[in-house]
């Protein structure tokens, strides 16, 4: 893999996390047939593959060369139509959205392990963002919003596979938790109170000798 462990710079090919064995790729910066060539030909894996945005007479058949590895293209943007078209006259399964985040939806239904998700659009962004760092960030938001969505799902994801058992234990270990936060907040009070007192002793006493020493110096001058 030739992007194994590069990272890339932000927005360029930038590997974003891998959920449940799926890597997942921003390149919002591809806005052009080229850079999308590029990033296409940087994977051996089968690629769902993010294209469109703004129309500006694109030719997508220029890709083709590069599509040995894509399984599936979803269609985003303002030309969406037309790269859906060109999907099917290249025997690639198409779904079609306006907005990339109700595409990324369906990703549930399409990626297994192993796969790569490629944010890599071949189109300038302008039709729905300000710039494209906002439309790779939205990308990596989802991302994000993927995992934390697994991660209090069951083992595959699932979250209406939680079971009584799961809670209960989940429950169980926050109580546990607050317990000994509890008994460290009861510790921290003791060690308070007695340092308070402590304090207030000494400083009777440094009154007593305060008061002592004035005497003696009363005395003395005397």
């Amino acid at each position: 893999e030739v992007v194994s462990n590069f990272k890339g710079v932000e927005h360029r090919l930038e590997y974003v996390d891998t959920v449940e064995g799926v890597e997942y790729y921003n390149d919002t910066e591809a806005t052009n047939i080229k850079c999308t060539q590029i990033a296409l030909s940087s994977f051996k894996k089968p690629i769902v593959l993010f294209l469109g945005g703004l129309e500006r007479g694109q030719d997508f058949n220029e890709l083709t060369p590069y599509m040995d590895n894509v399984k599936v293209i979803i269609a985003i943007g303002t030309c969406r139509e037309r790269v859906a078209e060109y999907a099917r006259n290249i025997n690639k399964d198409v779904y079609v959205y306006e907005h990339l985040t109700d595409g990324f939806d369906k990703l549930k239904d399409i990626v297994t392990s192993g796969d790569v998700v490629l944010l890599s659009p071949a189109s300038a962004s302008w039709d729905q963002y300000k710039e494209c760092e906002i439309r790779g960030a939205e990308f990596k938001g989802k991302v994000k919003e993927l995992k934390g969505f697994i991660s209090i799902g069951s083992v595959d994801g699932d979250v209406e596979g939680l079971t009584k058992n799961n809670l209960e234990e989940e429950f169980s270990q926050i109580v546990d938790i607050l317990k000994k936060n509890q008994q460290e907040v009861e510790s921290l009070r003791k060690k308070l109170s007695n340092s308070v007192f402590r304090i207030s002793y000494l400083e009777e006493v440094l009154s007593k000798l305060s008061a002592e020493n004035r005497q003696q110096l009363e005395n003395i001058e005397h």
